[in-house]
């Protein structure tokens, strides 16, 4: 049994998601409690009913391998997290790509999670997508950054986002490592 970390919820739902985001809220912070107090006995629970409920932890427990942070509470996030980016690399030819064999959702919830780990590599990699014509950042036409981005001609768009991208990137820096290891990094 694998305990997350993060459990991220897309903001394409519109205010379904925010529901969503609630609950799941709700029952992720009840199971962490649920967690964190499995070796507390209540007032209103037998012995029997306590043992059998703490062997029914350990019996969970033990197909981990890794048993050093079973004394560390359990912290879990529940998240929403703007999906544009992984709504176009889920129907976008390098998904398809990428991972041939998957169907669309799942392509969007991988690219979710990359977006939630490192935003800033995700629109990179969104930039580094050329046209047939050999034109980089196309795909971020796609992306709604500002209402009124329709007025601007699409060349100085491009540019600017462009101009924003090399800057930011300037600023954070580069983790040469994570982009030798990762091909969606580069």
């Amino acid at each position: 049994q694998a305990q997350p970390s993060a459990v991220l919820v897309g903001t394409g739902g519109g205010i379904s998601s925010r529901i969503i985001s609630r609950k799941l809220g709700e029952l992720i912070t009840q199971a962490t409690e649920r967690w964190n107090n499995r070796y507390i006995q209540p007032a209103d629970e037998d012995e029997d009913e306590y043992r059998d409920r703490v062997r029914m932890y350990e019996q969970m427990r033990s197909n981990q391998e890794d048993e050093d942070d079973d004394d560390t509470p359990w912290k879990c996030n529940v998240d929403l997290i703007d999906d544009n980016v992984a709504q176009l690399f889920g129907r976008s030819v390098r998904g398809k790509k990428e991972f041939n064999d998957t169907n669309v959702n799942l392509r969007i919830a991988i690219a979710t999670a990359r977006h939630a780990k490192d935003p800033l590599a995700e629109l990179v990699y969104v930039w580094n997508v050329a046209s047939d014509a050999g034109v980089f950042g196309t795909e971020m036409l796609y992306l709604n950054i500002h209402p009124m981005q329709k007025l601007l001609p699409k060349t100085l768009l491009l540019r600017e986002y462009e101009r924003v991208l090399c800057s930011a990137v300037a600023e954070i820096g580069v983790d040469v490592n994570t982009a030798c290891n990762y091909d969606h990094v580069l």
